[in-house]
């Protein structure tokens, strides 16, 4: 179950946001960890980690930032044509 729910809820998630989003936010997930183990095991990183994970998130969120806005399909049918 620790690795089946958070795997469909993700699905879920892809489904009901744009894609692009859902890529910013799986990169937010390193970070996130890195938060609850702080928080409830009293785990902890150092700058350079923490910096790291902030350059994935700013690298990702850039990507989103600067691609060419496409639009995207909103039914089935037009994912066929």
């Amino acid at each position: 179950m620790s690795s089946a729910l958070p795997y469909t809820l993700e699905m879920v998630a892809l489904k009901a946001i744009p894609a692009r989003v859902f890529g910013v936010m799986m990169s937010l997930e390193p970070a996130l960890a890195a938060l609850s183990g702080l928080l409830f095991l009293g785990e902890r990183l150092n700058v350079l980690q923490w910096v790291a994970m902030g350059c994935v998130i700013a690298a990702s969120a850039g990507i989103h930032l600067s691609a060419p806005r496409v639009a995207e399909p909103s039914t089935p049918a037009e994912l066929i044509t």
